[in-house]
């Protein structure tokens, strides 16, 4: 059995604490959660150095975020899984990014995180938001 922290690391600082106390065997690092991709980095590195085990999870991001966290998981060579599903029932308005192929995130090798906008399709997201009511 392995036992990761989750919920209770949010910064390199809880890393390091984890690391000290020998409390965990691996961490999930949620970009959301750390505060981007250069903390979230900087905890991979530490990590690896500290021969620390890590996953790549999410919050409840639609999948503009979990694009971003499957770019940083992607990039990370040390990643050893992630959880990055939160979208499945989110309605779609944007093309491209990452997406599901056989249980497995797919990032695009297309410039940034690879996003297209369906501008047919934002007037029906202005109305379901009830965006007029926002102004």
């Amino acid at each position: 059995m392995m036992v990761f922290a989750d919920e209770s690391m949010t910064s390199l600082a809880d890393v390091k604490k984890i690391v000290d106390k020998k409390a965990a065997h691996g961490i999930n690092i949620k970009l959301q959660k750390v505060g981007g991709i250069y903390p979230a980095v900087e905890i991979a590195k530490y990590c690896q150095k500290h021969g620390l085990k890590f996953m790549v999870g999410a919050m409840i991001e639609d999948f503009v975020g979990l694009t971003a966290d499957a770019h940083f998981a992607v990039s990370q060579k040390n990643a050893i899984l992630t959880d990055l599903d939160t979208d499945l029932d989110i309605p779609r308005y944007i093309t491209g990014g990452s997406h599901l192929e056989g249980g497995k995130r797919m990032v695009l090798d297309k410039p940034g995180l690879g996003f297209d906008f369906k501008l047919e399709d934002l007037g029906k997201f202005k109305d379901e938001l009830k965006f007029e009511q926002l102004i």
